[in-house]
């Protein structure tokens, strides 16, 4: 596809990770959730995911989101509690990253692989989140 007719959206320095500046664009979603929403409401038929032979539209995707996260709720989880997410390379993946979003800054999610090392995921599930 040829990009080169279509405008770069207005740009900005922002610090993120400690001491690193990246540019980043001034007008995005604020969260990967609004993204989906945004999406699913603009193009509710477009395709969305793609797994194999499984397709599905905006509005499956942030309505099967939407479910995992009332179930996520259901559990009783609160702000700065932590989820592991130990699926493969799927579409129930995506949608639990999805569901997950949907209630931040209260849950956060750690993917894990069945192929990371065990010391690799212990690090990360054991940092710090502020609450």
């Amino acid at each position: 596809m040829d990009w080169s007719s279509y405008s770069i959206p207005p740009m900005r320095r922002e610090a993120r990770f400690g001491d690193r500046v990246v540019l980043a664009f001034t007008e995005r979603p604020k969260s990967i959730w609004e993204m989906v929403a945004g999406a699913a409401s603009r193009h509710p038929e477009g395709e969305a995911l793609v797994c194999g032979e499984r397709r599905m539209s905006w509005h499956d995707v942030a309505l099967r989101s939407a479910r995992i996260a009332a179930g996520l709720r259901d559990t009783g989880l609160r702000r700065g509690d932590r989820i592991a997410l130990l699926l493969g390379n799927r579409v129930e993946f995506v949608l639990s990253v999805f569901a997950a979003s949907t209630m931040m800054p209260r849950v956060r999610d750690l993917p894990i692989s069945p192929i990371t090392r065990r010391c690799r995921w212990r690090r990360r599930s054991e940092k710090k989140i502020p609450r």
